[in-house]
């Protein structure tokens, strides 16, 4: 299973279902997000403790277990994993990989086939859904990003994007503003400047940089070893 740093999680458990609510868990189809693009893998929990994984069309069959207290253990070909629910709901699972900081992701394949088809979607489709109209701070965003005079901004510092940074710039306001807020997952995992290069791209789009998204400049530049994002701005664009 492919698992995720996401800071998103703790912001919104408390909206969360319990997972011994097994009628919403069992008999349904939960595709696993991964990082394999021509695989779909799907994992259906059956009330006989079953399990069935199917990777595009072909299954095969494990075991599941609820252990109470909010955990699952899944025994799949020579793996055996031990998971905790970190977020659960109707649309989306989150499980927490024992032992560790990341989370396996699993969307109901209901959702999936029309609007979640990625850990970005996902990130954008919680932020919508519990976190905007929960805290007076978003009230402003509810709508989605605002926009104002594009501000075109050049640097010699940056290195040229690598292929996956390139294919995100190419994404809509909602999806860059989402995964700019979850800063750390991106730069742990594909580059230490994405930050960098999303704020360039939304400022020569025009989007407003809000409260929300300055704080998480703040916090990125301070990890950077800098003061404040003013002044790492001021290093990396003329």
């Amino acid at each position: 299973m492919k698992t995720y740093i996401a800071d998103i999680i703790p912001k919104i458990q408390r909206f969360s279902r319990k997972i011994d609510d097994l009628t919403l868990l069992t008999n349904q189809h939960w595709v696993s997000l991964g990082d394999m693009i021509n695989s779909k893998v799907v994992y259906i929990f059956r009330g006989n403790n079953q399990l069935l994984v199917s990777e595009n069309g072909i299954i095969t069959k494990g075991i599941w277990e609820y252990l109470g207290n909010q955990s699952l253990i899944i025994d799949k070909g020579n793996e055996s994993y031990l998971l905790k629910k970190a977020f659960f709901d109707e649309n989306v699972l989150a499980l927490k990989v024992d032992g560790s900081n990341e989370f396996a992701f699993f969307v109901n394949e209901t959702k999936y086939d029309k609007d979640l088809n990625s850990i970005y979607d996902v990130i954008s489709f919680l932020e919508k859904a519990y976190l905007k109209k929960d805290d007076p701070q978003n009230l402003n965003d509810a709508d989605g990003p605002t926009f104002e005079q594009p501000e075109f901004l050049f640097s010699k510092k940056l290195p040229e994007p690598n292929m996956w940074v390139q294919q995100m710039l190419l994404t809509n306001e909602t999806t860059l503003v989402a995964t700019m807020l979850n800063w750390r997952q991106f730069c742990d995992s594909h580059s230490k400047y994405y930050p960098l290069y999303t704020y360039q791209e939304l400022r020569k789009r025009g989007v407003v940089i809000s409260h929300k998204i300055h704080a998480a400049l703040n916090e990125y530049a301070i990890s950077m070893g800098y003061n404040s994002f003013s002044n790492m701005r001021r290093e990396y664009f003329e």
